[in-house]
């Protein structure tokens, strides 16, 4: 209803009919004059406050919300009974213990010369909404202290922009904070990855990959990396977990360097030899050729080491 055109309790509407209206709509609904006395109240209103309809009918805002929450209810009152229309939150303890929480809002009623004469009170229970904001304000904590506490690099972006990160990955990159955000995250990628990380991102993929990233100096840094889509502060982002695996490659690639050349000299060993006899013969039988060894035995090669060591 507007605030011009509610009914008048007294004629225009037979007052069973609109108890019947009132208590069931899923609202607490009532109606104070300037007093503010309360004229009218539907039965949740009336519930909720600890009252039945017949007993509310009459009473001021203060005896129906109780001396415990009328000084932080007071105010918003005050200013609805200066004809500005007021809309807040709060917690409210039901008869029966329970906590919940409402919404309340406070309607200016004007008679047809404008002048104010009453106002309409309609709350709404929004605990469900309540926690489950309360459920999201701790959850995005918990990822908050995650996030600066955890070694791995994260990173969290919005259409494609960098809008937050954590000091590990800024450690791992060697910029600062503002010569990151604002940025795309392509930009810190090394050029030859850049298609396979936008591929990935595109298709909003979850699982783990491989690629490398780029040092303000130019170092290349090797990363595994997962992406995710998440909510926060209502809205969607991704967000990138990046873990350096430079040490863990390097490790890789003298692993396999090691394992197919002589620790002292560097050259091919006894595994790398056999591995590529066995292929030169293997292509020699396919094309029906021959294959030769060159055998090169140097003289007096163990008086030198025996003399002078391995080194020498």
């Amino acid at each position: 209803m507007s605030q011009s055109s509610f009914p008048s309790f007294s004629s225009h509407a037979p007052e069973s009919m609109l108890h019947v209206l009132a208590d069931n709509v899923p609202a607490m609904i009532a109606y104070y004059d300037l007093s503010p006395r309360c004229v009218f109240a539907n039965k949740l209103y009336a519930e909720v406050h600890g009252w039945d309809v017949e007993s509310i009918i009459g009473k001021t805002a203060r005896e129906v919300v109780g001396e415990a929450s009328w000084p932080r209810i007071e105010p918003h009152v005050e200013l609805s009974l200066k004809s500005q229309r007021v809309k807040y939150n709060r917690p409210m303890t039901l008869p029966n213990g329970e906590q919940c929480y409402i919404e309340v809002n406070l309607i200016p009623h004007f008679d047809q010369h404008g002048e104010q004469i009453g106002g309409l009170v309609l709350m709404y229970d929004i605990t469900r909404q309540e926690q489950m904001k309360l459920a999201l304000r701790d959850s995005e904590e918990r990822l908050r202290k995650f996030v600066s506490t955890t070694n791995e690099g994260v990173y969290f972006y919005k259409d494609g922009i960098i809008t937050d990160i954590n000091e590990a990955l800024l450690k791992m990159l060697g910029y600062t904070r503002t010569e990151i955000i604002g940025h795309r995250p392509l930009e810190f990628v090394a050029p030859e990855w850049q298609q396979a990380v936008s591929n990935y991102v595109r298709v909003g993929r979850e699982d783990p990959y491989e690629f490398e990233m780029l040092h303000k100096n130019g170092q290349r840094i090797a990363v595994e990396a997962v992406g995710k889509t998440t909510s926060l502060n209502n809205e969607i982002y991704r967000f990138g977990v990046l873990r350096d695996v430079t040490a863990h490659k390097q490790t890789e690639a003298q692993n396999r360097y090691l394992a197919h050349h002589d620790a002292l000299t560097g050259l091919p060993n006894r595994v790398q030899l056999i591995e590529r006899l066995t292929g030169i013969l293997a292509l020699a039988k396919r094309r029906a050729a021959q294959a030769a060894i060159l055998f090169v035995d140097l003289d007096n090669l163990k008086l030198v080491n025996d003399s002078l060591g391995h080194h020498a």
